[in-house]
């Protein structure tokens, strides 16, 4: 997979792109929706597969930088509010959020869900990701002090935010994103640090992910979302 200039992080990158290789499954040849579209990559990655891919964001810059780095003829780039999403009632068949949720003012939350029903074609799909705090807490003794990202308001565990999903949505199912063996070897050995004087020629660690980790290293599951990295709302009306 090639990674785009503007990540220099391949491992990073690889993970932010598998929510959307998973929409991309459900777009074929429909109008599609990334809410949030920061660099651009995911409403990219949609618009592979859809008939038309909308990436929206409310930052000026993330809107000109994404409309210089990917353009095709069914991908554009809206400057918009999630809180208020210039489209019509019923305008997509598909909607994706990425790390957007965990941004949203406590006291919007309801209708961040309730602008992305509203866009919602009555049978479409939304996913909606966002990180797992328990993944983040793993480790820490209760008096340990979190240091929550700045930008971050609200950091769901994996019930409480399947049970945020239903306040909107009849129908949700929520995945955990997990590594699979062969990643999973890998990052024990990183965390183990018995590798870390050998040199990056010869350091399967450094080849591993700077050149080898791909989406395939990444799975979803119903299981075990305790100990997932990344939480994954599938919402439906």
């Amino acid at each position: 997979m090639k990674i785009p200039a503007n990540f220099t992080d391949r491992a990073f990158y690889i993970q932010h792109i598998v929510p959307y290789e998973y929409a991309k499954k459900f777009s074929k040849s429909k109008v599609v929706l990334d809410v949030g579209t920061s660099k651009g990559y995911g409403a990219f990655c949609l618009s592979e597969a859809a008939k038309l891919a909308v990436g929206l964001d409310i930052d000026p810059e993330a809107i000109k930088s994404s409309q210089e780095a990917y353009q095709k003829d069914n991908l554009k780039y809206v400057l918009s509010s999630v809180l208020d999403i210039q489209f019509p009632d019923r305008y997509f068949d598909v909607i994706i959020s990425s790390q957007v949720v965990e941004h949203i003012a406590l006291d919007k939350l309801d209708t961040y869900l309730s602008e992305l029903a509203r866009v919602l074609k009555d049978d479409g799909v939304i996913f909606i990701n966002t990180l797992n705090v328990l993944h983040n807490l793993k480790g820490r003794k209760p008096e340990d002090p979190y240091d929550k990202c700045t930008q971050h308001v609200k950091e769901f565990k994996p019930e409480e935010f399947r049970e945020f999903l239903k306040r909107r949505f009849p129908k949700v199912e929520v995945l955990g994103l997990r590594r699979n063996f062969r990643h999973q070897v890998f990052h024990l050995l990183k965390k183990s640090g018995l590798l870390k004087k050998l040199p990056d020629k010869i350091n399967p660690l450094c080849d591993f992910y700077q050149n080898k980790i791909s989406i395939k290293d990444f799975v979803y599951s119903a299981s075990g979302l305790e100990k997932s990295i990344d939480l994954f709302g599938i919402c439906r009306k």
